[in-house]
C-alpha cells in the first residue's frame, strides 16, 4: 500500500517533523506537563506582544508552531516593551531548563535522523513515508554505505504503481498552472518507458516554471522575505548575496513560508541549491544528479538514466507539493480577513 500522498491534511510526513511535543500525555511526560503549561500561560500572554519585532520568516515560523502545538492564542496584542521581551524569554529559558524529559519524542528524532541523512546521500526521498522502504535505506547506509544498492532498493519501490500516483497527485494540483499538466504526463510516461534522456530534459525544463507559480503565488499575497529572512537564506544555504532575488533566491524564499513539515523544506532546500539549481562543474555532481542550469544549457550529457529521471522527477514532486501548501497557507490568510 503506498504510503505517500499529496493530501496535507492527512500526509504524515509533514506533520510528524515538527511534532515535537508529541507524545506529552503518556505516563512518562506526566513530570514535565506542569512546566510546559506554565509555558503555554506564558506564551499565550506574551507571543502577540512579540509581533512588532518577528518580522523574519523563520521566527514568524517559530512562534506560528509554537501557536499551533498550545493553541491558546484567540487574540492580538500590542506592545513594544523590550523588558517585557528580555523577562519572557529568561521565564522560558527557566522552564525548559527545569524539563527533565526531552522534548521531542523518539518518533520526531527517528525521523529528523532519517532526512539528514537522505540529505547526505543527496536523495531527494523526503516523502516516502513507508517503514519497509526506510528500514532498507537505513540498513544499505548503515552496512557499507552502498550507493548501487540503495540504487536498486530507490528503483524497486518507485516503480510503476508508484509513477501512478505520483502522477495522480499532480494531476489533482489545483496550484499549478494547467497547461504544464500535459508536459507532466508526457514526462512520466517517457520515465515508464525507460526513455530517460527525454523524462529528465523535459522535468528539468518545468523546475523554475513550477517554482514561477509558487513564487508569484507567494508574493501576490503578501508572502515575502524581509531583510533578515534574506540573509537566513543566504547564511544557510548556497545563493549569494547578488541572487537572492532572483529565480533560486525568490524559491526559498517562499520555502520559508511552509509552516508544517520544517524539516522537509530544510532539507529539500539546501538540495536544491546545493545540487539541482547549482552550477558545478564537478563530474562526481553530474554523475548521479541532474543539474538544471547544465542540462537545460547543453553541458551535461549523461543524464539519460534511471538515477537522473528518478530524482528529476521526486524534485518535481516536492515543488508541486510545496505549491499545495502554499495555497493553503494563501487560503487560510484570507479566510482570516
Amino acid at each position: 500500500m503506498d504510503k505517500r500522498s499529496c493530501d496535507l491534511e492527512h500526509i504524515d510526513i509533514l506533520d510528524q517533523s515538527i511534532e515535537a511535543f508529541s507524545g506529552l500525555n503518556d505516563d512518562r511526560y506526566k513530570a514535565c506537563n506542569s512546566s510546559l503549561q506554565q509555558l503555554a500561560n506564558v506564551l499565550k500572554m506574551s507571543s502577540e506582544k512579540f509581533d512588532n519585532y518577528v518580522n523574519s520568516p523563520g521566527m514568524r515560523q517559530f512562534f506560528d508552531e509554537l501557536k499551533t502545538t498550545f493553541s491558546h492564542y484567540d487574540s492580538i496584542i500590542k506592545n513594544d516593551s523590550v523588558n517585557l521581551m528580555i523577562s519572557v524569554c529568561n521565564q522560558i529559558s527557566s522552564l525548559i531548563s527545569s524539563i527533565k524529559e526531552p522534548l521531542i519524542s523518539e518518533v520526531t528524532l527517528a525521523h529528523m535522523k532519517y532526512i539528514e541523512l537522505l540529505k547526505q546521500l543527496k536523495w531527494p526521498l523526503f516523502l516516502i513515508n513507508d517503514e519497509g522502504f526506510i528500514t532498507k535505506i537505513k540498513a544499505a547506509y548503515e552496512e557499507s554505505i552502498d550507493s548501487h544498492k540503495i540504487l536498486h532498493i530507490v528503483a524497486e519501490y518507485c516503480n510503476r504503481q508508484y509513477m501512478q500516483q505520483v502522477l495522480s497527485n499532480w494531476l489533482s494540483s489545483t496550484a499549478i498552472k494547467e497547461g504544464r499538466i500535459p508536459i507532466l504526463k508526457e514526462a512520466v510516461s517517457l520515465h515508464n518507458r525507460g526513455n530517460f534522456f527525454a523524462s529528465t530534459s523535459i522535468l528539468m525544463c518545468q523546475i523554475y516554471g513550477i517554482a514561477s507559480d509558487i513564487v508569484t503565488l507567494s508574493e501576490r499575497n503578501g508572502l515575502v522575505a524581509d531583510m533578515s529572512g534574506k540573509e537566513l537564506i543566504i547564511n544557510n544555504y548556497c545563493i549569494d548575496g547578488n541572487s537572492i532575488n532572483r529565480e533560486k533566491g525568490r524559491l526559498i524564499q517562499a520555502i520559508l513560508f511552509a509552516n508544517r513539515g520544517v524539516f522537509v523544506w530544510d532539507a529539500f532546500a539546501y538540495y536544491l541549491t546545493s545540487e539541482i539549481l547549482c552550477s558545478s562543474k564537478s563530474e562526481e555532481s553530474w554523475a548521479t544528479q541532474p543539474l538544471r542550469n547544465k542540462i537545460c544549457h547543453g553541458e551535461q550529457l549523461n543524464y539519460g538514466t534511471f538515477e537522473h529521471s528518478i530524482k528529476a522527477i521526486l524534485c518535481i514532486d516536492l515543488l508541486i507539493l510545496l505549491a499545495n501548501e502554499m495555497e493553503r497557507i494563501v487560503q487560510k490568510e484570507r479566510e482570516k480577513v
